[in-house]
């Protein structure tokens, strides 16, 4: 299901009325626009391929990399530029999507779970989701594409946990040990890292740079810990099955507000869940004979 849509249609249609008061208020977008969105797609099926390519060749001439030697031209841009990103490494990408972007010459990047390659997903997915049954890239699909000079691969952890419910030594493996392989496999540096579930915290950040990454990419604002050298990059999650309106509006940084919410709305989840087996050890110590 698209993730405008998840809370059903009516919540839908309110963020989308709330999305086009936003891009008015700020003067059609002239006004406290960001210097660039990136959007975070997943994988992009033969049925999604037409609504995918119209989208992309929408964006096509502000379609920038996530490097941070790119700033300089993302302040020169009228409108933001549009950084393409892909999490998971879905096998579909190589007949659905990349051809695509290589051939508008849009740079994409392509996040990969390293102890998920060619395979479907071992990380918990509902049966009817629709990435349940899609297959990953293996390690030979995943060299191959690698080659293609727009196109380029970075972590996504070793094996998509939520990194904030590790511990902080097995989290921090799983930033360390997905780099090391994917550099092995690729032959070069892997400099960028996309937090499986966009979950994240200071710590994590802290971590991430400490083990050699200079982006790291999230799903909400955070807030930077002290003395870390790095860019912390906020998505924007994107499907071809977006509304036309809804697309247009999210690269024009209508929605740009959408990510704190959804940060709230996370952390009131965290609350409610630390809350809960307090109150069932309540329950169990006035229990008889407790």
């Amino acid at each position: 299901m698209y993730v405008y849509n998840r809370r059903g249609l009516i919540v839908r249609l309110i963020w989308l009325c709330i999305a086009i008061v936003r891009w008015l208020a700020a003067g059609c977008g002239i006004v406290g626009r960001p210097r660039v969105v990136t959007l975070c797609y997943h994988g992009v099926t033969a049925r999604q391929r037409r609504r995918f390519e119209r989208q992309i060749t929408w964006i096509a001439d502000r379609a920038v990399p996530p490097d941070a030697a790119e700033l300089d031209l993302r302040r020169r841009r009228a409108r933001p530029g549009v950084c393409v990103t892909f999490d998971d490494g879905f096998a579909n990408l190589l007949d659905h999507a990349l051809p695509v972007t290589r051939e508008l010459g849009i740079p994409a990047m392509v996040f990969v779970v390293t102890e998920n390659l060619g395979c479907r997903p071992k990380w918990d997915l509902t049966p009817d989701h629709p990435d349940a049954s899609q297959i990953t890239l293996s390690e030979s699909q995943l060299r191959q594409a690698a080659e293609e000079p727009l196109c380029r691969f970075a972590s996504h952890s070793s094996t998509h946990p939520r990194l904030t419910d590790l511990p902080l030594g097995q989290a921090r493996r799983e930033l360390s040990q997905s780099k090391a392989v994917l550099e092995q496999m690729l032959g070069r540096p892997v400099e960028d890292f996309a937090y499986p579930y966009g979950a994240c915290n200071p710590t994590l950040v802290r971590e991430a740079f400490a083990s050699g990454y200079r982006r790291i990419h999230t799903m909400g604002p955070i807030t930077m810990p002290g003395e870390v050298c790095g860019e912390v990059i906020v998505r924007m999650k994107m499907s071809p099955d977006a509304w036309t309106i809804e697309f247009r509006l999210t690269v024009a940084g209508a929605y740009d507000w959408l990510a704190s919410v959804r940060r709230v709305f996370h952390r009131l989840r965290q609350a409610r869940s630390a809350a809960a087996p307090s109150a069932t050890s309540q329950l169990q110590a006035k229990a008889p004979g407790a």
